[in-house]
């Protein structure tokens, strides 16, 4: 069977109990003032910011590593996107001058196709 508390233990709850309560009265009494409000909304602020501040500490190494991985994946793309480009480049004016060529035979009434203008059939325009 259990046993009761004492006397004294429930004296002790209760006297916890009424602090508590007569705090959380002096709060709500005092909690309509602008001065409580703005105190309170500047603690908000603070432990918001707290909270920020504590993630930035946590994480800042790992993003930092991630930057520079993503950083450094840029700089290879830069580097492939200058090769690239040089050939895109050729290859547009290749295209450009096989337009000019299609337009001008069409003109003149000749017989055009694509495969008059495949690699296989123009190697020489594809030497670089």
């Amino acid at each position: 069977m259990a046993q009761h508390r004492t006397i004294a233990e429930r004296k002790e709850a209760l006297m916890a109990q009424l602090a508590r309560l007569e705090k959380r009265e002096q709060e709500e009494t005092y909690s309509n003032h602008p001065v409580i409000q703005g105190l309170r909304n500047r603690l908000s602020n603070i432990t918001s910011d707290n909270l920020k501040f504590q993630r930035w500490e946590n994480e800042w190494e790992e993003k930092v590593e991630n930057f520079m991985t993503r950083a450094q994946e840029w700089r290879g793309r830069g580097e492939q996107a200058k090769n690239m480009m040089a050939i895109a480049r050729k290859q547009r004016t290749r295209v450009e001058g096989f337009i000019a060529d299609a337009v001008k035979r069409i003109s003149q009434g000749e017989e055009v196709s694509s495969e008059d203008y495949n690699v296989e059939n123009n190697l020489e325009s594809y030497e670089d």
